[in-house]
């Protein structure tokens, strides 16, 4: 695996990683994962997750004939977001963040599991707390048959 920098990237990826890649190019970038789980979604459509325990990362892949990575979660407790060690901050200066940054579109959700999930929809990320702790950053492209984009693939 190349080593990349942990700079969560809103909308584009993970530093060098970006969304749109295939997953040959992932492959190339991260290595080979250590877990490859086929996910059932609609119309047949299967998702893949591709899980590198090392890294705290696992990325997903769709499409129907040449699936591309469109979502990203880490748990990389190293993981930059603005230049700031995101697992070292807490809700309230997350949401501040984001805001200063230009994303006011908040929802929250308690869940089941007695987490919390802070989602700011025109960023397209989701954070999920436990215990008032951040435990995973969930991000993604905007992908879809009309306006998925590559930001890079090469």
């Amino acid at each position: 695996m190349k080593t990349i920098t942990k700079e969560i990237k809103i909308k584009q990826g993970y530093d060098s990683l970006f969304f749109g890649v295939s997953i040959d190019h992932a492959v190339n970038l991260l290595g080979h994962p250590n877990h490859i789980e086929e996910i059932e979604g609609l119309q047949d459509d299967t998702s893949m997750a591709y899980m590198y325990d090392n890294a705290h990362l696992v990325a997903f892949f769709e499409g129907s004939d040449n699936k591309v990575l469109t979502i990203l979660e880490t748990r990389d407790p190293e993981a930059l977001l603005f230049g700031q060690e995101v697992f070292k901050l807490n809700e309230v200066q997350i949401h501040q963040l984001m805001k200063d940054k230009g994303f006011q579109e908040l929802e929250t959700e308690m869940l089941i599991w007695e987490g919390k999930r802070m989602t700011f929809e025109d960023a397209n990320i989701d954070f999920y707390f436990e215990n008032e702790k951040l435990i995973s950053v969930n991000w993604g492209s905007m992908y879809g048959e009309e306006n998925f984009f590559l930001i890079n693939n090469s």
